[in-house]
């Protein structure tokens, strides 16, 4: 069942900790399959600040732990750069939402800035932006229709990454240390394994 909530921001917070406390909701809602992220920005009654709201519609359990980072030009370098140096140094990381945060009044030093949404997996997520299956090994023996532990595998067949609970979609036993593929039901965040063996 899709939970959804709201993140708003506060008429007196300032952009960078308004993604800070986006940042800080994110985290405190654990591992979770995201469905769904709108950012909108609201004109006040007043003719200050617009307001932004990030509504997430998400499942749990899910596969990743979401994070939210602010990069801006106020400090005299491009956001963009700031966000391709940040994310060179995490691999793993995925981008799941980019989006302008910049504050448009006249003499705001964040009148420049982005807000990204990331996860700190290789993982799919199930749910928003899903993506291709995985290359998982099972752990141990994996009866016909039923769920056990799989390792995922990366391109060069090395075994990396993160353990999943894979519901083995066949209909003979997976044995261990055999491979297939895995991939993530939308919305459910149930994964679906295949060996690739007969």
């Amino acid at each position: 069942m899709t939970t959804f909530a709201l993140i708003s921001q506060d008429i007196s917070q300032g952009v960078e900790p308004y993604v800070a406390a986006i940042d800080a909701a994110l985290l405190a809602l654990g591992a979770i399959g995201l469905q769904d992220l709108v950012l909108t920005r609201r004109q006040g009654k007043s003719a200050g600040r617009p307001k932004l709201d990030l509504s997430v519609a998400y499942v749990t359990p899910g596969p990743l732990t979401f994070r939210a980072a602010f990069f801006t030009g106020a400090y005299g370098q491009d956001p963009d750069t700031q966000a391709a140096v940040f994310f060179a140094a995490s691999p793993l990381a995925r981008v799941h939402l980019i989006r302008d945060v910049g504050d448009d009044r006249t003499g705001s030093l964040n009148d420049n800035a982005i807000m990204a949404v990331y996860s700190s997996s290789s993982l799919p997520n199930c749910g928003y932006d899903r993506s291709r299956p995985i290359i998982v090994q099972a752990l141990a023996d994996i009866a016909a229709g039923a769920v056990g532990a799989a390792q995922m595998v990366d391109a060069a067949g090395l075994v990396a990454g993160a353990t999943i609970q894979v519901v083995n979609r066949f209909d003979s036993l997976w044995s261990s240390g055999t491979r297939g593929y895995a991939t993530i039901r939308n919305g459910t965040c149930l994964w679906d394994g295949f060996k690739t063996c007969c």
